[in-house]
């Protein structure tokens, strides 16, 4: 038989192990519930000898297929090309395509809406970088003139020159563009164990302070900028933001989500082109994969600003009254492990973990554990500070 047993380190998973106290598989702990789906194999050791160590626990990968329209506004309208590429090549985990037919872009009004510009950017110079942290393109954006709804007009954006990943902060007032450069630092530092050895600042880097540019020069962090309006020398960092602002802008027009949500469209885009193909990367890898080692699962993605149903707690409720109140989806809670949904008619953005969306299975929506947040939050932005349910 096996044995269960809770870790040293946590007090809701619980470790599987064989009669001689081997473990053989690490299990999450879900909202009270340890299911089979959250089981992780663990390998045998090179020296055991123990024939249970053989032992191995098939764990079934949710899948779920969409057609290529319906997948094509879940990832804030991507290219349809790009989505049957993701499959073809498996970059990543949890999906697949019904047929249908059309063309999902040439279809959509979101898109002509969103995307419509003057010309391209500059390519960047052929320059390969390999290592996390070697540099890092970064610029703000803004001011934006819908202020969000806990008063941001800002974001700046971190771009690994080797990974292509993506990271935002969002900002009040350019001048906190130094904190966040000192939160970027610590976080490759504590989620890689490296040190940013470079960064290359947009338009002169006048967001910096000569305070912060002297502190990164005494840590030995080489320093370039680039000439103010010459986007031919930052072409990527140019690239991105643009990539960011038309996604976001797709995604709010798509489910005509108020403005005011910009920094949560914000985050979302993000996360999505943080999942998906990138011409940065020679092998046919998401930036995810390229910075955090494992291929990421997209099963329990969602289209921003869809209608879900969140289950009302804490209250007395009628019998014969509805058990759950309907909600827009709005992202995903990296610190508590939820959705995030905007209560329409108001500015209130709150998380759940018990929440349905339409067309799915009341069983199906399991949250994905998530690694640190591809947004630098601001302060009091945390769980702590808001509702949720």
């Amino acid at each position: 038989g096996f044995k269960l047993k809770f870790p040293k380190n946590s007090t809701t998973d619980i470790d599987i192990c064989d009669q001689d106290g081997q473990i053989l598989a690490h299990c999450r702990n879900i909202g009270d519930v340890y299911a089979i789906g959250n089981v992780t194999p663990i390998p045998p050791t090179p020296s055991s000898n123990s024939p249970r160590s053989e032992i191995a626990f098939p764990v079934k990968e949710r899948v779920v297929s969409r057609t290529l329209d319906e997948w094509h506004r879940i990832f804030g309208h991507i290219y349809p090309d790009t989505i049957k590429e993701m499959i073809s090549k498996n970059m990543v985990k949890g999906i697949a395509l019904k047929p249908s037919v059309g063309h999902p872009e040439k279809d959509c009004n979101t898109c002509i809406q969103a995307r419509q510009h003057v010309e391209s950017f500059p390519k960047e110079s052929q320059r390969k970088y390999t290592e996390i942290g070697e540099l890092t393109y970064t610029d703000v954006w803004g001011p934006s003139r819908t202020k969000g709804r806990r008063g941001e007009r800002y974001y700046i954006s971190f771009i690994d020159a080797a990974k292509g990943h993506i990271t935002v902060a969002f900002m009040k007032q350019k001048s906190e563009a130094d904190k966040k450069l000192e939160q970027y630092n610590e976080f490759l530092l504590t989620q890689h164990g490296k040190r940013c050895t470079a960064y290359r600042f947009d338009g002169g880097g006048e967001y910096i302070s000569s305070r912060m540019k002297t502190l990164l020069a005494n840590k030995g962090i080489r320093i370039e900028m680039t000439a103010p309006h010459s986007p031919q020398q930052n072409g990527i960092s140019e690239r991105v933001n643009r990539t960011i602002i038309e996604k976001a802008r797709a995604l709010l027009i798509g489910k005509s989500i108020p403005n005011f949500l910009w920094p949560e469209a914000v985050t979302y885009a993000v996360y999505l082109r943080n999942r998906s193909p990138t011409k940065h990367l020679e092998h046919p890898i998401t930036p995810y994969e390229a910075f955090w080692g494992r291929k990421p699962d997209v099963s329990n993605l969602q289209e921003f600003g869809t209608d879900c149903w969140v289950l009302t707690q804490g209250q007395k409720l009628d019998k014969l009254k509805p058990k759950s109140k309907p909600y827009r989806f709005i992202g995903l809670s990296e610190e508590t492990r939820a959705w995030y949904y905007w209560v329409p008619n108001s500015r209130k953005v709150l998380t759940s973990r018990n929440i349905v969306f339409r067309g799915s299975n009341t069983d199906d929506n399991e949250y994905e554990e998530l690694d640190p947040s591809d947004a630098l939050r601001l302060e009091g932005e945390l769980g702590k500070s808001s509702e949720s349910s």
